[in-house]
């Protein structure tokens, strides 16, 4: 599974009219994360294993994932530890509970800043803060076999500053319980803006998928999955097949007034998009309250 809330379930959102209305906002095309100078931040994994430098200065990084496995995709995150603890103390609670299926202790309140997904042989690149602290980098292998859990420590000194937000051709702001974009996305290879307004941890995946996607075939799948959805299921709409779904890219999991840029190269098509993190208090993913968008690109 692809962390410890792993349940494929999504929710709704009609890209449109503020959409269009909003189209003008952003810069495009916005200069490719890879060119705008910043720090580089390299991170290899290979199955069980991760590369993460032991030591880093506060900052505003270029993230690149390079996932060498021959199978499965991977999702790196950051989490700080509370103040008086090392990240390596946050581990036990972080095996267990992956163990369980389960957040982590003290998940609500940590701060995380976000990430990447990586598939096998290939790569993710996205821009990240890291504010000075204990940091657990925490690699969540998922699909093809390759369920499970690295985990590696960087101590992160010194003043972060007030870095210059990058230009985005996309901007996606993650609510309670919705995505909001501010275009339809185009094709291409593109900035895409994340940035968390809601008041709980929120991430997002984008997933293809092998037949029709519409937004009443989901909102039937979360029935089926979880016996509630955001929507009225109309019974003669077959839900999608949950397992054929592919993950195209996505974010690591953002606290609330997070933001984080990533690089999409998105081919034209019919898209998924979804936040399937447990809510605070029900446990239910995000997904089950409405936070998912069918979108199609062109």
């Amino acid at each position: 599974m692809r962390r410890w809330l792993m349940v494929l379930m999504l929710a709704t959102l009609s890209i449109g009219g503020m959409a269009e209305a909003r189209a003008q906002e952003g810069a495009f095309p916005a200069t490719p994360l890879r060119q705008l100078g910043l720090p580089e931040l390299p991170i290899v994994t290979a199955d069980s294993a991760m590369s993460v430098p032991p030591e880093l200065d506060a900052g505003r990084y270029f993230l690149t994932v390079e996932n060498v496995s021959a199978a499965g995709s991977i999702a790196i995150e950051f989490y700080r530890a509370p103040d008086g603890m090392a990240a390596v103390d946050m581990v036990p609670a972080f095996m267990d509970a992956a163990a369980a299926n389960q957040t982590p202790a003290g998940f609500y309140d940590a701060l995380i800043t976000g990430g990447v997904v990586a598939n096998a042989g290939s790569h993710g690149e996205a821009v990240i803060d890291l504010p000075a602290g204990s940091w657990l980098v925490v690699g969540y292998a998922f699909g093809e076999g390759q369920d499970g859990v690295v985990w590696q420590t960087t101590e992160v000194t010194g003043d972060i500053g007030d870095p210059e937000d990058p230009d985005s051709d996309v901007d996606v702001n993650l609510e309670d319980f919705a995505f909001d974009f501010s275009v339809a996305p185009r094709a291409g290879n593109l900035v895409w803006e994340i940035e968390n307004d809601g008041d709980q941890p929120h991430f997002i995946t984008i997933y293809s998928y092998p037949g029709e996607l519409t937004e009443a075939s989901v909102n039937a799948a979360i029935a089926a999955a979880f016996g509630t959805s955001p929507q009225p299921v109309d019974p003669s709409v077959t839900p999608i097949d949950l397992e054929q779904l592919v993950v195209v890219g996505g974010s690591g999991t953002m606290s609330p007034d997070t933001e984080a840029w990533l690089q999409l190269d998105l081919a034209p098509g019919a898209y998924l998009a979804l936040c399937q993190v447990a809510d605070r208090d029900s446990g239910l993913p995000h997904s089950a309250f409405g936070q998912f968008a069918v979108f199609t690109v062109s």
